[in-house]
C-alpha cells in the first residue's frame, strides 16, 4: 500500500495493521529527518482512514477519496473530516515561525464536531516540533481527552522538541533515511540525468527532499571552472565537482584572491554554495578512504585517479582539518551568512589547512 511513498516498509506495515484494529491509538507521531516521506504518508494514510470502502484501494473513487488529492502538495483542501495544520495554516495565518496557541484553540473549537462523511476525523499537524510551549500544553489537553472518532497524526523532524507529555500520548513511528540507490532511482525517474543523480544522492543523507533541493541544472552544466577541461582533456563532468577538484589540484595557492576569482564564487546562490561545501566534504572523505586503502568504498569512483594524486600529496591530518573546515562553512551556509563571504572563507581555510601539512 501507499506506493507513492518511497521505502518506510516497517512504518507502512504498522499502519496497515492499524486499519484492521477495532481499538486504535488516537495519536500517532511520525518522526524522522526531513524529506523522507513523513508528510506524504500522513496524507495518504489519512485518505485510507477516511475512505468509505475500507482504505485498501489506492485508486478508490468513493465520495471521501474523491475529495483528497495531495499530488499538488496542498493538504488543506476541503474535506469535512480532515484538518491539516502547519505554521500559518489553519486558525492563524499570521503565524510565521511556530504553531501558535491560537491555532490549537481553533482546533479545540472543532472538537465538538463528530465525523460528517467518513468513519473518523483526522487531524494532521505538520512541523509539530515547531510548536510554542503554550500551544503544546493546549494540545496535551486535547490528547488527554480526545473527541470520539478523532485521530491525530503529528509530523516532526525533531520529536525531542515536543513536550515529553505530548510524546507519551502518541505512538511514535520512526522514519528512516532512504537508501542511496532508492534516491538515485527516484531522481532518474524525475528526469535527472543518471550521472548527476549519482553525485547528488550521496550528499542528501537519505532525504529525497534535500536531493531535489540540492540539484540544479545550472550547477550541473558542463564546464566547471572556465578552461578546466581544455587543460585536462577527456569528458566533462558535472560542473560543481569539477570546480572542487580543479581547486584542490591547484593548491597550494600562491596568490589566493586572484586565483579564487577564476572560480566565480559570486555566481553561486545559497543552494549551490551548500552543495559545493558538501561536495568538498565528499571528496575529502574519499581521499581519507584512499589513504586507508579502502578504494572500494569511495563515492567518486570515476575520479579515482585524480583522488589518488591528492591522497599522495596531502597528509591525513591536513585532509582531516580541511574536511572539518568545509563542514563548518557548510553549516554557516545553511544559516543566514552571506554566500560569497562563506565560500571565500571556505576556500581560504581549505588552502590553509592543506598548506600546514
Amino acid at each position: 500500500m501507499w506506493r507513492k511513498v518511497l521505502g518506510q516498509e516497517p512504518v507502512k506495515k504498522f499502519l496497515e495493521a492499524f486499519l484492521d484494529r477495532q481499538e486504535r491509538p488516537h495519536a500517532l507521531l511520525f518522526a524522522g529527518p526531513a524529506g523522507v516521506g513523513k508528510r506524504l504518508l500522513a496524507g495518504e494514510f489519512a485518505r485510507s482512514v477516511l475512505c468509505l470502502n475500507g482504505g485498501r484501494d489506492e485508486d478508490c473513487r468513493c465520495a471521501s477519496c474523491r475529495l483528497l488529492n495531495f499530488a499538488d502538495g496542498n493538504y488543506s483542501k476541503a474535506h469535512p473530516d480532515l484538518i491539516y495544520m502547519d505554521i500559518g495554516v489553519f486558525g492563524d495565518s499570521k503565524a510565521t515561525t511556530e504553531i501558535s496557541i491560537v491555532q490549537i484553540d481553533a482546533l479545540k473549537d472543532q472538537g465538538s464536531f463528530a465525523p460528517a462523511l467518513s468513519p473518523a476525523k483526522v487531524c494532521i499537524i505538520n512541523n509539530a516540533d515547531k510548536m510554542s510551549r503554550e500551544a503544546g500544553g493546549a494540545l496535551l489537553k486535547l490528547l488527554e481527552e480526545p473527541a470520539a472518532g478523532w485521530l491525530f497524526v503529528l509530523v516532526a523532524e525533531r520529536p525531542s522538541r515536543l513536550l515529553s507529555t505530548v510524546r507519551s500520548r502518541a505512538v511514535q513511528l520512526n522514519f528512516a533515511p532512504l537508501p542511496e540507490e532508492v534516491l538515485i532511482e527516484e531522481l532518474i525517474a524525475k528526469k535527472i540525468p543518471a550521472e548527476e543523480a549519482r553525485i547528488v544522492a550521496p550528499l542528501a543523507e537519505g532525504s529525497l527532499g534535500l536531493a531535489l533541493e540540492l540539484y540544479s541544472p545550472s550547477i550541473f552544466a558542463d564546464g566547471g571552472k572556465e578552461g578546466a577541461e581544455e587543460k585536462r582533456g577527456g569528458p566533462n563532468g558535472p560542473a560543481l565537482r569539477e570546480t572542487a577538484l580543479a581547486y584542490l589540484e591547484e593548491l597550494p595557492l600562491r596568490y589566493p584572491f586572484s586565483q579564487m576569482a577564476a572560480f566565480r564564487l559570486g555566481d553561486h546562490k545559497r543552494p549551490q554554495g551548500l552543495l559545493l561545501a558538501l561536495t568538498f566534504c565528499q571528496l575529502f572523505h574519499d581521499v581519507l578512504l584512499l589513504q586507508d586503502g579502502a578504494a572500494a568504498c569511495i563515492y567518486n569512483k570515476d575520479q579515482k585517479g585524480r583522488l589518488d594524486a591528492l591522497a599522495r600529496r596531502f597528509s591525513r591530518a591536513a585532509v582531516r582539518r580541511a574536511y572539518g573546515a568545509a563542514f563548518e562553512l557548510g553549516e554557516k551556509l545553511a544559516g543566514s551568512v552571506g554566500v560569497r563571504l562563506a565560500l571565500e572563507q571556505m576556500f581560504l581555510r581549505i588552502d590553509q589547512c592543506l598548506k600546514e601539512g
